[in-house]
């Protein structure tokens, strides 16, 4: 499996013309990290501690240094990334709203193309409930005790409700379970989606947990000491995500054969750590560093670099279907497809040039932040409650707590253009919020969501 190397797809493509035989469609395995700060790995951060499975897979990809999060909590920003729409347009915005059936699903775009489409994630916001397996054959969104023998996932999949979760050896063991009956068919593409809360957990690390969160979400005043900890246990939990993305990886190197495969990992959003500037956790802050996520793409023709030009994770979907060889219709997604972009070369450049001036923007309906605490709407908002955008090097947000702007590249230089970023974001804060089937959370979920820091329920 080439997972990066090997020779360029369209080489591939007249290769296989030449023997008689179409090119088999490529694989796709994207991990999403929850909480995974941009700074976090050395491809955006040269002093960020070493990781060598996700320093290999950076040093092999495309290396997007300005991507952007559509919203700074895990529901939302999910469901934009796998419709490839903003969350005005699919709806989950609030935990007791589900995602619109009216969006686009990249999972069912796939899955009509013949893709075996599969998911792995730790629950929580990532339920099924919410309309997150739609297009599916199989998502295991529950804690399962023992990944080993891995029993045949039924349709809309939960193999088990019991004991505690390693995410990565659950996909894994899926990967290692399929290869037989792949090697002994004519085998379909996959599409594997994999999440993971091992990052978003790191203030349970600590001597008190809940004391942790109490800091982080502005419910208690905590020590210079404090905070000086839940950096380093955040740093902490590093390691062990780096083992199980290796983990992964190899899995899929030696399971998925030598077809193509592309590799996506990204974070659904960032974590504010900064306590001194009033940005810390993450949901009703849109702040830079918070919408700010790490975006590694590798596999086909693939240039390993830096490409600078802002994007979105909006645009991962367009991307995905148009490496499948799918059609993108116009005016269907928020996103674009990045694809042109990923090559390099001159048709990258042309590319890079059409996608400068794109406007990027990121919305939130649920939460925000006031005299340094999280508060929380109890009903689904018709409109924003804030919202960010990108404009000419600047993001901008502007909600309940005032307004922030700040240069994309975390430079300090020239004073904000306050005025033309004002009337920008005006419009945005007037966007309706299209209307879905309300969500209906059981005791198991609320639990669950209680322990990630969203206490309460709807």
């Amino acid at each position: 499996m080439a997972l990066g190397r090997g020779l360029p797809a369209v080489a591939l493509a007249i290769a296989a013309l030449g023997c008689g035989r179409p090119t088999p469609p490529p694989n796709f395995l994207v991990i999403s990290v929850d909480t995974l700060r941009r700074d976090a790995l050395r491809a955006f951060d040269p002093g960020a501690p070493a990781l060598p499975h996700l320093d290999e897979l950076a040093a092999r990809s495309a290396r997007f240094t300005h991507a952007l999060a559509p919203a700074a909590w895990t529901l939302p920003s999910h469901a934009s990334l796998l419709s490839g729409v903003y969350p005005h347009r699919h709806g989950a915005v609030h935990r007791d709203a589900t995602i619109s059936r009216a969006a686009p699903s990249l999972p069912a775009a796939l899955a009509q193309r013949g893709y075996e489409t599969v998911a792995f994630t730790d629950g929580g916001f990532l339920d099924t409930s919410y309309g997150f397996g739609r297009g599916f054959e199989r998502f295991d969104d529950r804690l399962a005790k023992s990944v080993a023998p891995l029993p045949g996932l039924p349709r809309g999949g939960r193999p088990s409700t019991a004991g505690a979760s390693d995410l990565f050896a659950r996909a894994e063991a899926y990967l290692r379970q399929r290869a037989p009956l792949q090697r002994s068919a004519t085998g379909r593409p996959l599409f594997l989606f994999a999440h993971t809360y091992a990052v978003h957990d790191y203030y349970r690390g600590g001597v008190d947990g809940e004391r942790n969160l109490d800091c982080l979400l502005g419910q208690a005043q905590c020590t210079d000491a404090e905070w000086k900890a839940l950096g380093a246990q955040y740093r902490g939990t590093l390691q062990s995500l780096d083992s199980g993305v290796g983990r992964l990886l190899a899995a899929a190197r030696t399971t998925l054969g030598d077809g193509e495969t592309y590799v996506v990992l990204l974070a659904d959003h960032g974590e504010g750590l900064d306590p001194g500037r009033g940005v810390t956790h993450h949901g009703g802050t849109l702040a830079r560093d918070v919408v700010a996520v790490p975006l590694l793409i590798s596999g086909g023709d693939v240039s390993p670099r830096d490409v600078t030009t802002p994007v979105s994770l909006v645009d991962v979907a367009p991307t995905v279907l148009t490496l499948a060889g799918a059609p993108v219709s116009r005016g269907r997604f928020d996103g674009v497809s990045l694809a042109p972009l990923l090559a390099g070369g001159l048709r990258g450049s042309l590319a890079a040039m059409g996608l400068s001036g794109r406007t990027l923007r990121a919305e939130e309906h649920a939460y925000w932040w006031r005299d340094g605490r999280r508060s929380a709407a109890r009903h689904v908002a018709s409109h924003p409650v804030s919202v960010g955008l990108l404009q000419h090097g600047w993001w901008y947000s502007r909600g309940p707590g005032g307004e922030l702007a700040e240069r994309l590249d975390g430079s300090r230089s020239s004073q904000a253009p306050l005025p033309s970023l004002r009337r920008a974001a005006a419009p945005l804060l007037r966007t309706p919020t299209v209307a879905t089937a309300p969500h209906e959370e059981s005791a198991e979920l609320r639990a669950k969501l209680h322990s990630l820091g969203y206490a309460g329920g709807p």
